[in-house]
């Protein structure tokens, strides 16, 4: 049941309460139907917060890697590239899903080369309207001008 039918049902049952009453059967149905009723709202208004939250707390993370220096932001790109091409997982994974640089993010060009060069299989995302879906790529050459970059 959809919860358009569920409060058209609660409707109908709430009438009937007042015009002649409700069986046992009837009263727990009621009683079942409000609560999941109630239980979607406190979800839906959960993820709203959540979703309000979330925009929040993006906003302030892009604009603290907006504001970090030149220096800083080479200093970041140089210590989380060599993490990831000297982690272990790097080494014994024959497939890569990274992503392409946009704006103030890391910059993933090395990354992406050397798992290329190291016969990996690289995968990277393009948003297609509302979906992100992953292509593989055998160069950085292939790479043309997108969503966001």
């Amino acid at each position: 049941m959809n919860m358009d039918e569920r409060i058209k049902r609660i409707n109908e049952l709430y009438h009937k309460s007042q015009s002649e009453g409700l069986t046992d059967e009837e009263k727990l149905e009621q009683s079942i139907l409000r609560q999941e009723y109630v239980d979607s709202i406190k979800r839906n208004m959960k993820a709203q917060l959540d979703r309000e939250v979330k925009k929040k707390l993006r906003r302030e993370v892009l604009a603290r890697r907006a504001a970090l220096t030149e220096p800083e932001r080479e200093r970041g790109n140089l210590l989380i590239t060599e993490r990831i091409l000297g982690h272990q997982w790097y080494y014994l994974s024959d497939t890569i899903l990274g992503f392409v640089s946009y704006g103030s993010e890391i910059c993933t060009t090395e990354i992406l080369e050397n798992a290329l060069q190291d016969g990996k299989r690289v995968y990277v995302p393009k948003v297609e309207g509302q979906e992100m879906r992953f292509y593989r790529i055998q160069s950085l050459a292939e790479l043309k001008e997108g969503y966001k970059g």
